[in-house]
């Protein structure tokens, strides 16, 4: 077990890792690392490095431009809508990005020995080009990735990182086909484990929250490619919830 790192609000605690193109480059991004020097408090990830990518036109009218075809777009920009992230915090990291606040990362890999690494804290982790991608991989003890972006041919490479976000047995099967491993948040009354003969529920949800992602670290591609694909069932704000429930 790592030992849990300084809590308190100090300062420079983010990098700004690249500027990228959007998804089918809409616009540009900001790829962001925070807690980078305090821990991180959320309860189902645990401590880890949190990577974000930020749509430098602002985030009004532009997540498509870095979440791609993610159902809970909002509606505005053809998603159900009732995204879980957290608005205030991302709106903090948005204005400070803004502002020039995260200082750009000198490509010193030590930053994430011996961290944990959360790719997709918001924003698809397919926007992160595969040499990023493998030079943090290849640093950390351990990391965590969901794309909606598995489909697209130039990001078969990134299967090796990342979980194909899915939401139903025919894209389980679709994604199978395209040998990634899959995360499933499927619609209430849908069975994932009939989908597969090697599927397991999220550690976190199946322990009452006693697992934290930093702890099991299933959701890491084909990195682990004897390892079952996961599936969360629906969980999380009412709002959300509901996206999953009609």
């Amino acid at each position: 077990m790592i030992a849990p790192r300084d809590r308190r609000n100090d300062r420079g605690n983010g990098l700004l890792l690249a500027t990228v193109p959007g998804v089918n480059g809409a616009g540009e991004a900001w790829i962001i690392a925070t807690n980078t020097r305090r821990a991180s408090g959320n309860r189902k990830t645990g401590d880890c490095i949190q990577i974000w990518s930020i749509p430098t036109a602002g985030l009004y009218g532009t997540q498509s431009h870095v979440c791609g075809s993610c159902p809970l777009l909002p509606a505005r920009e053809g998603g159900e809508g009732g995204c879980y992230v957290s608005k205030l915090h991302l709106t903090h990291i948005a204005r400070s990005a803004a502002a020039g606040h995260y200082e750009p990362w000198d490509g010193d890999t030590s930053l994430f020995r011996p961290q944990f690494v959360r790719f997709g804290a918001w924003g698809d982790p397919c926007l992160l080009p595969l040499a990023l991608v493998e030079r943090i991989a290849g640093a950390c003890r351990g990391w965590t990735g969901y794309t909606h972006e598995w489909r697209r041919p130039a990001n078969q490479e990134h299967r090796r990182f990342f979980m194909a976000s899915i939401h139903t047995e025919a894209e389980a099967r679709e994604a199978e086909a395209l040998r990634w491993r899959w995360f499933a948040a499927p619609f209430a009354g849908d069975d994932p484990t009939t989908w597969t003969t090697h599927a397991a529920q999220c550690p976190h949800q199946s322990s009452q929250g006693r697992i934290q992602c930093r702890d099991c670290g299933l959701c890491d591609g084909t990195a682990s490619a004897t390892r079952p694909s996961i599936y969360n069932l629906p969980h999380g704000p009412k709002n959300v919830v509901s996206k999953f429930n009609r």
